[in-house]
């Protein structure tokens, strides 16, 4: 049977089972999708699949994030471990700036 043979039998389906069925308005929204999928030569996936799919999708996007979220945190604290670091110098620097003005007074 070839792909228009099929296609043509969804869309006797379609008109068969009518507005009031429950696969009916189903099958006529998707039926573009189907023929896409159909002529792209694509399995179509049992919704197990799907699922399996949008889970594996959903633990790589959350594995990358947790990457981002862990470099965004190293970055933040060197930044601050550098601010640290010039506030240090620069209270250092004000001491003996005192230290200077005291011993000249």
């Amino acid at each position: 049977m070839t792909k228009n043979q099929e296609l043509e039998i969804l869309q006797n389906t379609i008109t068969t089972l009518g507005r009031d069925s429950y696969m009916g308005p189903w099958l006529k929204d998707n039926l573009q999708a189907i023929e896409e999928t159909m002529r792209s030569d694509m399995p179509f996936l049992s919704f197990g699949e799907v699922q399996a799919w949008a889970r594996e999708r959903r633990e790589q996007a959350d594995r990358y994030a947790e990457q981002k979220i862990a470099a965004a945190e190293r970055r933040a604290e060197e930044i601050i471990a550098e601010a640290q670091k010039q506030a240090g110098n620069k209270r250092e620097y004000l001491r003996s700036q005192l230290r200077a003005i005291l011993k000249e007074l």
